[in-house]
């Protein structure tokens, strides 16, 4: 089975440095996540409550296609090198394989 490691943190805090300094000592392609405009954000910015949930939305489904396309990805089906993924923040909970 292929495996990925994803990077996640908040805005600027340095998850880019972090994947080009560790992704050649792993042998492993990094992914970028595209830099995406949440519609909801301004609103949710002005009322946390009403438009929180819209919001995760957003992130949640715009990553599931990114993931999505990871997966089809041709370098990904190769069975040579590992793959690190660098994502925004809005991370509701960390999620670590057992």
């Amino acid at each position: 089975m292929k495996k990925f490691i994803a990077v996640a943190g908040n805005i600027g805090v340095g998850k880019s440095t972090l994947v080009e300094m560790i992704s050649p000592l792993l042998d492993c392609q990094p992914f970028y996540e595209p830099v995406t405009e949440n519609p909801y954000l301004t609103d949710f910015y002005h009322d946390m409550l009403a438009w929180s949930f819209p919001s995760q939305i957003f992130f949640l489904t715009h990553r599931l296609r990114i993931h999505h396309d990871l997966l089809r990805h041709p370098r990904f089906r190769d069975p040579g090198p590992q793959h690190l993924r660098r994502r925004r923040g809005f991370c509701s909970q960390p999620v670590c394989p057992g």
